[in-house]
């Protein structure tokens, strides 16, 4: 049910992507709102679409991949019941999150040095 609902959202809201490019391509060339788009410039909004939501979906994976990782690491850590281990894999968990924020252009494997400093941080507290 849920998941049902969700896809329904996904639709509604590609439905309501296109229609407002559509009308900023009326809008543009001095045409009234219920005028067709050409195939062309249909062809071109399904297209961006389909980029942008493609590339939503590769976020939402990235994202449920680097959770599945932490969750392993603090399992694996939970398991051995040592709690070196588990402020060990704390301090690993909160150095792979500030790689993963800081990675951008500048910083395509993220910043290391405050990523290593987040870890410190992590493994004096414990």
């Amino acid at each position: 049910m849920e998941r049902q609902a969700r896809v329904t959202e996904a639709s509604a809201g590609r439905a309501r992507d296109f229609e407002q490019q559509r009308q900023e391509i009326l809008k543009k060339r001095g045409a009234m709102p219920w005028e067709a788009l050409t195939k062309t410039e249909t062809d071109q909004i399904n297209d961006g679409l389909n980029r942008k939501y493609a590339a939503q979906a590769a976020e939402r994976h990235r994202t449920m991949q680097e959770a599945i990782q932490d969750a392993r690491l603090l399992a694996a850590a939970q398991a051995s019941a040592s709690s070196t281990a588990m402020v060990s894999a704390q301090a690993q968990i909160a150095y792979n999150q500030v790689i993963r924020e800081t990675t951008d252009a500048t910083h395509p494997l993220g910043d290391v040095q405050a990523a290593q400093q987040a870890k410190q941080d992590a493994l004096t507290r414990a």
